[in-house]
């Protein structure tokens, strides 16, 4: 696995304390020469098509979104969500090298729902609803 640096667990445990969040989000990435996960950026109210444009088109990352979902009758939840973003034109040893720590970031961060991305124009509100309908949540 790959290490994970010390700014990581301090900025998701502050996105975890907000817990009544819409938008805020990590997007990390794996620097390859120390193999270590580090944060790339951070954005607080960001929608998804916004954070869409902001990916690479040929450079994986690890996004943890906090999205306020509002189930009807009153009901609303914030899960947090891990996304592997991993383009299509990505290299064969980027794509290794992210695929690698999926699992083990899931763990550390106690995220219950990994979904996979290949396409930024997936990204969207619908993506996600759909997403974490269809993984029972």
């Amino acid at each position: 696995m790959a290490n994970v640096d010390p700014s990581v667990d301090t900025a998701f445990n502050v996105l975890w304390k907000k817990r009544e969040s819409n938008g805020d989000c990590l997007v990390l990435k794996v620097d390859k020469e120390t193999n270590t996960i580090q944060v790339d950026a951070t954005y607080e109210g960001i929608s998804l098509p916004d954070l869409a444009e902001k990916l690479s088109l040929t450079a994986p990352r690890f996004i943890v979104y906090s999205y306020k979902w509002d189930r009807g009758n009153d009901r609303l939840q914030y899960p947090l969500s891990l996304i592997y973003y991993k383009p299509e034109n990505t290299n064969p040893e980027m794509r290794m090298l992210y695929t690698r720590p999926v699992m083990d970031l899931q763990k550390k961060l106690r995220i219950n729902k990994v979904f996979e991305l290949e396409d930024p124009d997936d990204l969207t509100e619908t993506w996600l609803k759909e997403k974490l309908t269809s993984s029972h949540f």
